[in-house]
């Protein structure tokens, strides 16, 4: 029944955008139902502008999407059979070996709680140069290297933190989101001729939020699929705790800016 009136809901939705879309490329009405739909969509442009303008970055100041820090949290039941998977899936690194096999000798301890430097997986077109890397890798798009760190929490409780260095193109991506022209979602109450519009409900939510989040999600869904399938790790054994991007903002004085 659900699910039902959200299929009813997204159709009326997709009916009530197209028939504004169309009724704003008309002539001016003076009257009817034509002439309200065009009210009703300057109304629109009148809230998808004010946001455009609040939302407006500085001249002098850039924002760009640095990382996404991404938390799979596991515990004691599943110590070993992560500890070998990771194992398993960086054989070759005699480094990477010395440092499960300690994680793996202080699984049965009590005692405090411990951090280790994995490594870096990076993109095997990058060429900068990295401590303790793992191997160069086909990354998922919008990757430029992932940093992996194990975290001993509680002595029931351990976590892999992964920091993705996120590329210069999906940068521009989620700019062009955030920076994106939105209009409010305004929907019929019926569909019926003899009702149509006689009542509608007009709902906005930041629409660059809602963009930004959304590939945001994508972004996180793909990393961690390919996450736990180069690591051997079993999706049963993991638990996804967090995601935590971080933003980097930079002073650009219009005096010292580059032309």
């Amino acid at each position: 029944m659900k699910s039902l009136e959200m299929s009813n809901k997204k159709l009326r939705e997709f009916v009530s955008k197209k028939t504004l879309d169309f009724a704003e490329f008309l002539p001016k009405f003076q009257g009817g139902i034509i002439y309200k739909l065009q009210k009703i969509r300057e109304h629109e442009r009148k809230i998808a502008d004010e946001s455009c303008e609040r939302l407006k970055q500085p001249e002098d100041a850039a924002i760009k999407l640095r990382s996404v820090t991404l938390v799979f949290s596991y515990e004691f039941e599943q110590f070993s059979s992560v500890h070998e998977s990771l194992k398993m899936a960086f054989s070759n690194n005699k480094r990477f070996l010395r440092v499960i096999d300690e994680i793996r000798r202080r699984e049965g301890k009590l005692d405090g709680s411990s951090w280790s430097d994995l490594g870096v997986i990076k993109r095997k077109e990058n060429k900068s140069l990295f401590v303790n890397l793992i191997k160069s890798a086909e990354l998922p798009i919008g990757v430029e290297s992932l940093h992996l760190s194990h975290n001993r929490l509680l002595a029931s409780l351990s976590c892999i933190e992964c920091t993705v260095i996120v590329s210069k193109d999906f940068q521009e991506k989620i700019k062009e989101a955030a920076d994106g022209y939105y209009l409010p979602a305004t929907i019929s109450e019926s569909l019926r001729p003899s009702k149509f519009f006689r009542g509608y409900s007009m709902s906005y939510k930041e629409g660059s939020e809602i963009a930004v989040l959304s590939i945001l999600r994508n972004y996180i869904k793909e990393v961690s699929s390919w996450l736990f399938d180069n690591l051997k790790i079993n999706f049963s054994d993991m638990h996804f705790s967090a995601a935590h991007p971080l933003y980097q903002l930079e002073y650009l004085p219009k005096e010292m800016s580059i032309k």
